[in-house]
């Protein structure tokens, strides 16, 4: 999920003093639109502060920017319009697509083979600190660890609660490994069962919230002439001074 950010000037009486004053317009366009990638930026992090429950790090970083260069790689005077910056949500590692780009566009999601075709909710208690607002704690993401599965049958919860803290204490089962059955994914914390998500659900429809495509709506055309007009002004000053 990315956007690129390109400029075409037509502010002429600007173009001739960049001229005068010894600034070429790639170079006053490669900032231009740099500064245009980082007002989406600020302006989409802006969005999700205010809308999403959850604040974390991974959520509010996500974002990159690629910034615009006048020259090419073997040195070369790129044209005008073949400047321009990309600004989005970064792909995750293994090419794994970012939550936020699914949440953009809205998503279905479904349940893998990991945890038997069940969609695995995160609780409170998978969080770090048990804080609702912070990310997954790394020792329950379940990219990085295994989900074993408990093929014995309970009655209810309650029973199944008190077998699998009892597991734990007699060295059955590994307490800090993740263990599921039909009443979710758990863990033993201090004796005590913490569930970490609910896997009720089979299926689960992730509505559209397109934060991004609302960020992008405040770069205008006029904004982006502001930007440039405030960037060529501040290069001529530059070089009046040198």
């Amino acid at each position: 999920m990315a956007t690129v950010i390109e400029y075409k000037d037509n502010l002429p009486t600007l173009l001739k003093q960049l001229n005068r004053a010894g600034v070429r317009i790639q170079e006053a366009g490669a900032e231009s639109v740099n500064m245009g990638a980082e007002y989406i930026d600020r302006k989409y992090k802006a969005l999700l502060k205010t809308n999403l429950k959850r604040k974390s790090k991974f959520t509010l970083n996500a974002t990159r920017i690629y910034k615009a260069h006048t020259t090419r790689s073997g040195g070369q005077l790129r044209k005008l319009r073949d400047i321009n910056a990309v600004v989005g949500v970064r792909t995750m590692s293994g090419g794994k697509e970012h939550y936020l780009a699914r949440m953009e566009r809205g998503d279905d999601r479904t349940g893998g083979r990991q945890t038997g075709g069940k969609v695995p909710i995160p609780l409170r208690g998978a969080r770090t600190g048990k804080n609702a607002s912070r990310g997954i704690s790394p020792a329950y993401r379940l990219n990085r660890n295994s989900v074993h599965k408990l093929n014995k049958r309970f009655r209810n919860a309650r029973e199944y609660y008190g077998a699998l803290s009892s597991m734990a204490k007699r060295g059955v089962i590994d307490g800090k490994k993740m263990y599921q059955t039909e009443f979710g994914i758990h863990t033993v914390r201090r004796g005590r069962v913490l569930q970490l998500r609910d896997t009720s659900q089979t299926r689960l429809e992730v509505k559209a919230r397109p934060y991004f495509e609302e960020a992008q709506g405040f770069l205008t055309p006029r904004v982006m002439q502001q930007i440039f007009v405030i960037t060529a002004r501040r290069l001529i000053r530059q070089s009046d001074m040198v």
